[in-house]
């Protein structure tokens, strides 16, 4: 099995979280479907989406900064924009997984729980 060094949570206005695996208490996708595109240009492109995402943070992630707005994770997560995940493998191969989406600049299908002992809990699932 592949290892993995970390997570990239791409956000609606292409803002980046990168969480090293260890800040990473858990994740999950389910009903991951793949779709395959053409165009004359790019050829055949690969598109993989899921049903549903979930991530538990530890307390050490509270203090990572998006790429872009340099906000910390905690004050960004609260705009509910989280739009692509990124799994980066220490062969440096990744995978990236499109989550479910509802809504225009908010993804209201997203869930956040910022909880007592600091941990983050994110879900975002199709209705």
């Amino acid at each position: 099995m592949k290892q993995i060094d970390s997570i990239e949570i791409v956000l609606e206005n292409c803002e980046v979280l990168k969480i090293p695996i260890d800040y990473i208490s858990f994740f999950s996708f389910r009903g991951i479907k793949e779709d395959l595109f053409y165009n004359k240009a790019n050829g055949i492109i690969k598109e993989s989406h899921c049903e549903e995402f979930i991530i538990s943070l530890k307390e050490e992630a509270l203090n990572i900064k998006s790429n872009i707005s340099k906000e910390f994770l905690p004050i960004r997560l609260k705009q509910k924009d989280i739009a692509v995940i990124y799994v980066y493998y220490s062969d440096e191969t990744n995978l990236k997984i499109v989550v479910p989406w509802k809504g225009e600049e908010t993804n209201e299908l997203q869930t956040n729980i910022f909880n007592d002992d600091l941990t983050i809990e994110i879900s975002i699932k199709e209705n």
